[in-house]
């Protein structure tokens, strides 16, 4: 996962709404939406459920962020 990913997953979770999100991040709502999009097509799961509003981030997507926040921690320690 790279940083990007990391922000844009949760700006989207955070927000839920990819315009919204997409606004905080300073970029366009279809381009947050494609690579989120790509993201989930790569990996062959959702990281967010589109089908209620507000949209809400799945199990995989929690599970996703969390081991990235364990990922920055033990990098950061290990420096």
């Amino acid at each position: 996962m790279n940083n990007n990913e990391f922000t844009y997953i949760k700006e989207v979770a955070k927000q839920k709404s990819f315009s919204k999100a997409s606004k905080a991040l300073g970029i366009s709502q279809p381009a947050l939406s494609n690579y989120i999009k790509k993201l989930e097509d790569r990996m062959g799961v959702l990281l967010f459920d589109r089908s209620i509003s507000p949209i809400e981030i799945t199990e995989f997507g929690k599970a996703y962020l969390e081991r990235h926040q364990i990922l920055v921690v033990l990098v950061s320690t290990a420096s």
